[in-house]
């Protein structure tokens, strides 16, 4: 685990961004945060067991930010019955 640095952690994090999923589709933000929460817990867990003494890579790395915002419009049905009376 002390092989691990943020450096190879912020590594990562670029490759998942350019890299693909078995379907062919980019990773998307939240599968990358996921697979860091993940990273992040295992080095807390075995700090917690006592099974490793050093830092957490992680600490010094942002996680990346997730952009959940939805642009949807209204059908036409759904803009009358709004605008009625």
């Amino acid at each position: 685990m002390d092989a691990i640095s943020s450096l190879d952690v912020q590594r990562m994090k670029l490759e998942l961004r350019k890299g693909t999923s078995k379907q062919g589709k980019p990773y998307s933000m939240a599968t990358i945060k996921h697979q860091m929460v993940l990273l992040n817990r295992l080095y807390n867990l075995a700090k917690r067991w006592g099974l490793y003494k050093g830092d957490n890579p992680l600490d010094r790395v942002e996680l990346p930010r997730l952009d959940n915002l939805r642009t949807e419009f209204l059908s036409d049905e759904e803009a009358d019955r709004l605008m009625r009376p």
